[in-house]
């Protein structure tokens, strides 16, 4: 079977599954998922570095991840504005990671096991916020699925196509400008079309579209990212759990950026918290 088969076998499970489970699992279930995802990740994040972490080491880490990942997604619930501040700390980072990457410089990212958990925890703690926002929840929560998922299918296969103006070589060579291109408009149509049926965006706003496309952007940044600590530490992918998409982290790292951001745009628009009409 061929590498691309296999990514697309694996990828509609994954999308099976994670459908299922937006719609029909229970809020506390979401959290506990959530937090499992965020433990796993947090093991691979361990074995980035060539030497790794001791076993017992790694165990607390992934502890740590669990139970900070759960603390996140209660704590937005009762301080929702908190997502915020995660999302602009995404922008920021994630602005400096694409600025050396798109220029062309090499540099090298230390995979810290705190590094991990600051990246890892308040971010999939987001997808319990969303989940849990509005009785509209899923929705969203299958919107920016849908926003991550329609950029990276239309990254690759438009990138396979017609790419061949490399995006950030020394980082991610496989990336492109065409792809690029091609994973913002189906990502962010993707998930604009799951918004047209929930009534916080059931009007046509530029603002809609212009967080949108913000948050396409972030998802690639995000996968850059990820991809510079693997460069950094040696590594191809990050595991070997998921076939033709490596490991949780490869599979996570789009959603790790877009979650929180996706959230902050959100609250920022919904004309109920007083932010934005």
């Amino acid at each position: 079977m061929s590498e691309t088969a296999r990514r697309i076998i694996t990828g509609l499970i994954l999308a099976a599954v994670a459908i299922l489970g937006i719609f029909f699992a229970s809020d506390i279930f979401i959290i506990t998922i959530t937090a499992l995802l965020a433990s796993g990740a947090m093991w691979e994040w361990c074995q980035l570095p060539r030497t790794g972490q001791s076993l017992f080491r790694t165990a607390l880490y992934c502890a740590a991840a669990f139970l900070l990942t759960a603390v996140m997604a209660f704590g937005y619930q009762s301080y929702p504005f908190a997502v915020i501040v995660v999302a602009a700390g995404w922008i920021a980072g994630l602005t400096w990671v694409g600025w050396i990457s798109l220029t062309g410089k090499a540099f090298q990212l230390n995979p810290r096991p705190a590094l991990g958990l600051v990246v890892l925890c308040p971010s999939l703690g987001s997808i319990s916020f969303l989940r849990e926002y509005s009785p509209e929840g899923a929705f969203l929560l299958l919107a920016v699925c849908m926003l991550v998922w329609g950029s990276d299918i239309g990254a690759y296969f438009m990138g396979r196509k017609w790419g061949s103006s490399k995006l950030a070589p020394l980082v991610s060579p496989g990336k492109t400008w065409e792809g690029l291109l091609g994973g913002l408009v189906i990502g962010t149509g993707a998930c604009f079309l799951i918004l047209t049926w929930t009534t916080l965006f059931r009007h046509f706003s530029v603002w809609v579209v212009v967080g949108l496309i913000l948050c396409a952007i972030v998802s690639v940044l995000g996968d850059l990212f990820e991809s510079a600590l693997k460069r950094s530490a040696g590594r191809k992918d990050s595991g070997a759990l998921l076939p033709g998409h490596g490991g949780l982290l490869d599979r996570l790292d789009s959603l790790l950026a877009a979650s929180p951001v996706f959230s902050g745009l959100i609250l920022l628009l919904d004309p109920t918290q007083g932010v934005a009409s």
